[in-house]
């Protein structure tokens, strides 16, 4: 995978990248939308709460692939009614994705399939090989 910010553009605005190239010689994973819930059906009342859960189903998911975070090319952010405070959600991505900079877009909607999920996310990956 090759990530490219454009010198002829402004920088981007977070912890992403404007642009992903994937070689053909890979397979694609699709991640359905993760949510804020765990295991045992709990979903936490916080945002942030939610968005940590997320993105610990996010890993699992890769790692029942055998790929990584590393490995993401894409994911997108669906906010209920606003968006987590830049700082907090900053703070919470750059410690999860360490160095690694996929794209990334952030939406805000009337809602999600449940009214107590307030943020999913939407991944797309370099997978593994397989038959």
């Amino acid at each position: 995978m090759k990530l490219v910010n454009p010198d002829d553009i402004h920088a981007p605005v977070g912890a992403y990248s404007h642009s992903a190239s994937v070689s053909s010689a890979v397979s694609l994973l699709i991640l359905s939308g993760q949510i804020g819930m765990r295991k045992d059906g709990y979903v936490p009342e916080k945002q942030d709460e939610q968005l940590r859960i997320a993105l610990q189903n996010i890993q699992a998911i890769l790692e029942a692939h055998e790929t990584g975070i590393k490995d993401i090319i894409k994911m997108t952010f669906f906010w209920s009614d606003k968006i987590l405070a830049p700082e907090v959600r900053n703070s919470l991505l750059l410690g999860w994705l360490g160095e690694h900079r996929p794209c990334m877009t952030m939406v805000v909607v009337k809602g999600l399939a449940r009214p107590d999920l307030l943020v999913e996310i939407d991944v797309s990956a370099i997978g593994k090989q397989h038959d």
